[in-house]
């Protein structure tokens, strides 16, 4: 009984890790995402748009210094 208890654990243990692991990998790339298109912006002298980017990556990652040094150079 313990046995089957135990197994059933490790497989939601399993997709719990899974599930966090997914949903990290989609912030990840939301920011990668925010911060291209926030770089792309500024190098087209679009300053408003591009620190709009930049605050939303900020708000994925608040404490990545990427992106506070991106939105500096803008």
């Amino acid at each position: 009984m313990s046995v089957s208890f135990g197994v059933r654990f490790y497989q939601w243990d399993k997709f719990t890790i899974w599930y966090g692991l997914s949903g990290l990998i989609r912030v990840m790339e939301e920011f990668e995402e925010l911060l291209e298109q926030g770089e792309t912006l500024a190098g087209e002298g679009l300053l408003k748009e591009a620190l709009s980017r930049f605050e939303q990556a900020l708000v994925l990652e608040p404490d990545n210094p990427e992106v506070i040094e991106a939105k500096g150079r803008a």
